[in-house]
């Protein structure tokens, strides 16, 4: 096990977190425009509203993208570990 300086994680912890939720939130995508839905099957709006997201696929891959370097980040933290005093 290494040990860590508790600054270093929470850093890393906190944009993280931040990475995770913009990718969700580009994933979860938003309310589509209802003036398709019965080329879609739905007849009523407000089914199709409640039962369809639109999502902007390019924005999900960007979000991937952030994600994913934080994680290498992470990864490297190994290089952020502290070593102990050698007069102990």
């Amino acid at each position: 096990m290494a040990i860590y300086r508790k600054s270093v994680v929470n850093k890393r912890l906190n944009s993280l977190e931040a990475f995770y939720l913009e990718l969700r939130k580009a994933l979860e995508g938003k309310e589509p425009d209802t003036l398709g839905s019965k080329a879609y099957g739905y007849e009523k709006k407000e089914d199709f509203a409640r039962d369809c997201t639109s999502i902007n696929y390019n924005e999900v891959l960007v979000q991937l993208e952030h994600f994913k370097a934080e994680i290498t980040g992470i990864k490297l933290m190994k290089n952020d570990a502290i070593s102990p005093k050698r007069d102990y």
